[in-house]
């Protein structure tokens, strides 16, 4: 299994939104709305914290998110790059392209925390 384009997204949206402290996972989505990014669906949200939480790019608990210090060695040397958060994104997605994935177990990327009524009803 490898990292999906939405991954890059989301991470980005987690970076941008908290920088290297925890953030809430509404405020993800307020920042991915900020950077002007079609929303995500439930399945590219909670499998993306998933998937990036198997990577060791972020942790998730409580319904705070927390990039790792690799994310935030990847952030600083995509950042000493010019370009726009477009370019951020585009840099970021192929990093994850090659980043080694843990496989998971029969449940898949998912983070069991939310269920698809939750995300819609607190995401909405």
């Amino acid at each position: 299994m490898r990292f999906i384009e939405s991954d890059a997204t989301l991470l980005q949206a987690i970076l941008f939104g908290c920088g290297s402290s925890s953030v809430r996972l509404n405020s993800v989505l307020n920042t991915l709305v900020s950077l002007e990014r079609e929303m995500l669906s439930f399945a590219e949200f909670d499998g993306g914290l998933a998937r990036l939480q198997a990577g060791g790019l972020v942790t998730f608990d409580s319904g705070l998110v927390t990039p790792t210090t690799d994310a935030l060695d990847i952030a600083a040397e995509i950042s000493r790059h010019d370009g726009c958060p477009d370019d951020f994104c585009i840099r970021l997605a192929k990093v994850l392209a090659s980043w080694p994935l843990e496989n998971v177990g029969p449940r898949g990327y998912t983070t069991g925390a939310l269920s698809s009524a939750d995300y819609d009803k607190a995401f909405a």
